[in-house]
């Protein structure tokens, strides 16, 4: 019996409304937390962020962005942060009939932040009338955050470190281990740190110790959270190019991919190993 379609999906960058033009690293996370949710679902194939991401700010149509996806729902919206209020607004659109399935503003403080995140998650999965297996439910259902000084911090130091310069990442690096600081072991933020770490590498900031604490991190991620595609992705990577063990980091990438299909940084990393 051949296997149902997946269904194509695009997580839009939503758009910041927030009085301060420096609350971009909160919608651009909240965007990415989404889609990271929504690409663990079997069913759905979900574009990845930096893909979506070059649209941010686009003057394109849906359906113009939805046929350059090659997608057919799309998920747009935006975040409001002023203070400690917050107001989300999401939509979901068919854009092959350029119809709107969904739309709602949530509206409460920072302390509302993750029951909105799992609300929009689930009207989505609603809304394209997907059927979840028990774990998948699970899993939409799951928080790696119960403190939103902590979430905050994981958020600015992940959009420091993208931005690639030695000091950004020093500046991301610190955010993380605030975030440390306040809630103890946390497999995101540890995730993050490897992340981080990885950046150094890559770009040819770090040294030695940096690979070690990469591999280091990714571990304490990957201990604490076995279903953080994440974590078994930057194993994969360290293990591939610093580590010299192409069958571990072979392993290390089905791992994240069992868990989250659409994986861009798994998918590209089995691509390497297999060309080597």
């Amino acid at each position: 019996k051949a296997e149902p379609a997946r269904k194509m999906l695009a997580v839009l960058p939503f758009e910041n409304l927030s009085p301060d033009p420096d609350q971009e690293y909160f919608s651009d996370g909240l965007t990415e937390e989404l889609t990271s949710k929504l690409s663990q679902i079997q069913s759905l194939c979900v574009i990845s962020r930096s893909s979506s991401m070059t649209f941010k700010g686009s003057n394109k149509t849906v359906p113009e962005i939805a046929k350059a996806l090659k997608v057919q729902y799309v998920v747009e919206g935006s975040v409001r942060k002023a203070g400690n209020e917050l107001r989300i607004t999401a939509q979901l659109i068919d854009a092959n009939a350029d119809a709107h399935l969904w739309s709602k503003t949530y509206a409460g403080t920072m302390d509302d932040v993750f029951d909105m995140q799992d609300s929009v998650s689930r009207a989505i999965v609603d809304g394209i009338k997907v059927r979840l297996s028990p774990d998948e439910t699970r899993r939409l259902g799951k928080r790696s955050f119960n403190n939103t000084a902590a979430f905050t911090y994981y958020l600015k130091g992940k959009a420091e470190i993208d931005k690639g310069t030695e000091d950004a990442i020093h500046r991301g690096l610190q955010y993380l281990q605030q975030g440390l600081d306040i809630v103890g072991d946390n497999a995101l933020i540890y995730c993050g740190m490897a992340w981080g770490y990885w950046m150094m590498v890559n770009n040819g900031l770090g040294q030695e110790e940096d690979i070690s604490k990469v591999d280091e991190y990714a571990r304490k991620a990957r201990d604490l959270d076995p279903e953080l595609p994440e974590a078994h992705a930057i194993l994969g990577w360290v293990t591939c190019a610093f580590l010299g063990n192409q069958r571990q980091a072979v392993e290390h990438f089905k791992a994240a991919l069992a868990i989250d299909p659409n994986s861009e940084d798994a998918l590209y990393g089995l691509a390497v190993v297999s060309s080597l």
